[in-house]
């Protein structure tokens, strides 16, 4: 019995070691993910509700989305529709 525990504490450790090896090849792609995607994206998305110039910063709340509507520059932009650019192409062998 103490050499099948042996065994199995010895396997763990193996699959410990694994999984931490893992997660250290992925920390570099997942920190440049974290900071040049998710994290700009979660800017926009909070200074979108505020108001700023080079001397003020202020909260406006949902007023910049409400004032899209009426707003000129976005009257071609108003179908509700998300439009992807392809970049690239698929290649099939």
């Amino acid at each position: 019995m103490s050499q099948a525990s042996a065994l199995s504490r010895g396997a763990k450790a193996a699959r410990r070691r694994e999984n931490i090896a893992g997660y250290i090849f992925m920390a570099p792609s997942l920190l440049f993910f974290l900071g040049f995607v998710i994290f700009p994206m979660g800017m926009c998305l909070v200074t979108s509700f505020f108001n700023y110039t080079m001397v003020d910063f202020s909260f406006i709340g949902l007023s910049n989305y409400r004032s899209g509507k009426h707003n000129h520059h976005c009257a071609g932009q108003r179908t509700g529709h998300l439009h992807v650019l392809p970049v690239g192409r698929l290649h099939h062998p």
